[in-house]
């Protein structure tokens, strides 16, 4: 099941609720076979059905990053940090968590991935660019509280220097209500090592604060 698990959550990645017909033309299998898959991610409790309505749990969404393991531990992520000038790099999310927010490139590391080769990798994939890796310089964990910690990263700031410019944003000019609170902290402030907590209401980011 592990496939047609991994499917069904990339699904509710871009969006909050869906109707069996919706998941059915999606996942393009039987209507049997679909209903055995939501069976049993509902037995598991990481799905409930409401009104033919199908949406992630509490337990669901805190699995929504990791997509398909069911860890629990904060998960490892690299953010790319290409600034010149006081400028900066800045791509809109198009995915939950934080979907709609400016934000730096960032993603998970891979098994064999250094933190050079994971930056340059994400900088290839999500900007179609190509960087020189200069250090990691800041590292932040940061829980996102919703009745209880929702998500929780690692994040490991990877300051990158780029040869085009021509996309970058002006630091002083970026709008802080419509960026991820986190990743505007780390544009702006050069503390090393941090901690950092925030809420997060049906999408809705609020109450950033650094805790140590």
């Amino acid at each position: 099941m592990r496939k047609e698990r991994e499917a069904i959550f990339r699904l509710f990645s871009t969006k909050n609720s869906l109707k069996f017909t919706e998941i059915e033309k999606s996942m393009k299998i039987r209507s049997n076979h679909l209903a055995y898959y939501l069976s049993s991610l509902t037995k598991e409790g990481l799905l409930y059905k409401k009104n033919k309505i199908y949406r992630l749990t509490k337990k669901g969404e805190q699995q929504l990053p990791l997509i398909s393991s069911k860890a629990s531990s904060p998960i490892p992520i690299v953010l790319v940090n290409a600034q010149n000038d006081g400028k900066v790099l800045l791509i809109k999310r198009d995915k939950r968590p934080y979907k709609n927010y400016l934000g730096l490139i960032g993603g998970k590391m891979k098994h064999d991935e250094t933190f050079e080769a994971c930056a340059l990798r994400l900088l290839k994939e999500k900007a179609n660019l190509t960087g020189k890796f200069k250090r990691i310089s800041s590292v932040m964990h940061e829980q996102v509280i919703d009745e209880g910690v929702k998500h929780s990263f690692i994040l490991f700031l990877a300051d990158v220097e780029i040869e085009d410019k021509s996309n970058l944003t002006p630091i002083n000019k970026l709008n802080k209500e419509k960026t991820i609170p986190s990743d505007y902290f780390l544009i702006t402030n050069k503390s090393k090592i941090t901690t950092s907590e925030m809420k997060d209401k049906k999408g809705k980011l609020s109450e950033f604060r650094i805790t140590s």
